[in-house]
């Protein structure tokens, strides 16, 4: 049984690595899926074809999260191809390294333009047409352990991170009476081209820290995001779950 049959599924960063992996588990359960990308035009146009060849709906639109006019040109055209948004789901996120003060404006600006506006934007975006398909609309915002943890070198990425959870928080408040819930996922060391830039050395120091003993895959996070789109996750909302191999159990 496909537990998400006729339903519509926006995600941002969908062309990569956990969104890519989101984009392809929700339109394996049944969702047709409407995925931004910004630079990686070869990357989506492979996974639109892919979830095309599943039998499901799909476009894939170029769009810079952190500019408002991109985001809810994205949604617009999302809903119309789509015919509605049921599951919003906001994957687009960068993850600078720097000390504190070499971090400048710019840089700051930059990544709470990434990492935070453009989940606001694209939740004010979909909030309308979340409201319109009746009680099982539903958003889910890539988080970080980051948020709970801090991170050494990236002062910028984790107050964004942290700053996406009061997000969080405050819209399930706000969209409960609507039937709509929001929920966070906070990755924790999951192996993807994120984390490239990490020397054989840290990454044997990630792994001597994480209780499992391994870095995530994408698929758990993706699964994890297909149940907090369906019914069965229908009850849950305003909660940040972690998916870190037990790095974190705050």
């Amino acid at each position: 049984m496909q537990l998400l049959e006729g339903r519509k599924a926006v995600v941002t960063g969908g062309s990569r690595g956990i969104g890519r992996e989101i984009c392809l588990l929700l339109a394996e359960n049944g969702a047709d899926v409407a995925l931004a990308y910004r630079k990686s035009t070869v990357e989506a146009e492979q996974l639109r074809e892919e979830i095309a060849a599943m039998g499901r709906s799909c476009i894939a639109v170029q769009a810079d999260v952190s500019v408002s006019a991109d985001v809810d040109r994205f949604v617009t055209q999302a809903a119309q191809a789509l015919g509605g948004i049921d599951i919003l789901v906001n994957c687009a996120g960068v993850f600078p390294q720097a000390l504190i003060e070499d971090i400048t404006d710019e840089d700051w600006s930059r990544v709470m333009r990434i990492n935070l506006d453009g989940a606001f934007y694209a939740c004010r975006a979909a909030a309308p047409y979340l409201k319109k398909r009746g009680k099982n609309g539903r958003i889910i915002n890539l988080s970080s352990q980051a948020a709970l943890n801090g991170t050494a070198h990236g002062v910028h990425y984790g107050a964004s991170k942290a700053a996406l959870l009061g997000l969080t928080y405050c819209l399930a408040k706000e969209l409960g009476p609507d039937g709509i819930t929001v929920n966070a996922i906070l990755p924790g060391r999951i192996d993807t081209e994120m984390l490239a830039y990490a020397t054989p050395e840290r990454r044997a120091q990630w792994l001597q820290s994480t209780p499992l003993g391994r870095f995530g895959d994408t698929a758990d996070i993706a699964e994890l995001a297909v149940f907090l789109a369906s019914d069965k996750g229908g009850y849950i909302t305003g909660a940040k779950i972690n998916v870190n191999g037990g790095l974190s159990t705050g």
